[in-house]
């Protein structure tokens, strides 16, 4: 086994790069398994980039701006959860 000293920069790379995979696949899979619902606004805005306005019309959803702009936080808030949850067990 290597002594701390002998860690280079191209391990902590590696190392950092495989902490970085785990978590997006904890995200992945957790996104996965939320409700159509939250996925459907979390991918809007975040992914897509659209505003609230936006996303209320192409919902066609009887939803007014500060109810989406609740349930975004909600679903938000779920997926944090989530994630760090999936994350936490799985180490």
């Amino acid at each position: 086994m290597a002594a701390i000293g002998d860690v280079t920069d191209d391990d902590m790379e590696s190392f950092a790069k495989a902490e970085q995979e785990e978590q997006l696949k904890a995200i992945n899979k957790c996104i996965e398994e939320m409700s159509p619902h939250c996925r459907e606004i979390l991918t809007q805005f975040y992914v897509k980039g659209l505003k609230l306005e936006q996303i209320m019309q192409m919902r066609g959803a009887h939803e007014s701006k500060d109810g989406l702009k609740t349930s975004k936080s909600k679903c938000l808030s779920r997926l944090r959860g989530a994630v760090l949850s999936s994350y936490v067990s799985n180490r």
